[in-house]
């Protein structure tokens, strides 16, 4: 959760990023002109995301055209929880970011896709950095797929791919107490508040997962 100082200086850092960043994230490549060997080097050494797959859904590297479902749940009310609502821009930032974690820390941000409609319902991600005292699992959603289980179900899935193929050491969810429907969701993946941990921001709850737990859906 972003304190609002926080959140102008990103919009400030990001307005003159939001044209160019995508490109240098997805491709690896530095600002400069390349020949069209280079830019096949820089493709394939690219770090690999994970796609999985569930009964309904993939998860998998966010694309262009999930921009502007993404732009759409960050610069409106369901960002709130995550210090939002955002300016385009500063959206644009932190879909980049998502993407860049693949390459620096092996973990990142996913598109929740249906398998039945193609559409893209929102994101789970894998944050890491010097904002995040430990590897945090998060998740967002547009508001016409709550309440039908796909978070419990991709949720589920980036946490067990995390602890299980990533072996990431641990694993843990930073939630506001006022966000209820987050923190049901947390308890319904078996995850249980550490008290000791620490904090992203004084008042989070942080609950750490497991990997087990197959509770009902949320």
């Amino acid at each position: 959760m972003l304190q609002r100082v926080e959140c102008l200086q990103m919009e400030l850092w990001f307005e003159p990023l939001r044209c160019k960043t995508l490109l240098w994230l997805q491709f690896g490549l530095k600002q400069r002109n390349l020949s069209n060997n280079e830019t096949r080097l820089g493709r394939h050494l690219m770090k690999p995301a994970p796609i999985i797959e569930t009964d309904r859904l993939v998860l998998r590297l966010p694309k262009i055209e999930d921009w502007p479902s993404f732009e759409r749940l960050m610069t409106s009310e369901r960002a709130k929880h995550m210090g939002g609502p955002y300016s385009a821009p500063v959206a644009w930032g932190w879909f980049c970011h998502g993407i860049a974690l693949w390459q620096l820390f092996d973990v990142g941000n996913l598109s929740i896709i249906s398998r039945q409609t193609g559409e893209c319902l929102g994101q789970i991600e894998i944050n890491q950095g010097p904002r995040f005292p430990e590897p945090e699992l998060g998740w967002q959603l547009i508001a016409s797929a709550e309440g039908r289980g796909f978070a419990f179900e991709a949720a589920s899935a980036m946490r067990d791919w995390a602890l299980g193929e990533r072996r990431l050491p641990t694993l843990v969810s930073y939630i506001g107490q006022e966000n209820t429907r987050s923190i049901r969701l947390a308890e319904r993946l078996d995850a249980s508040i550490d008290e000791r941990a620490l904090k992203q921001d004084p008042d989070d709850l942080v609950f750490r997962h497991s990997a087990q737990g197959n509770k009902a859906d949320i």
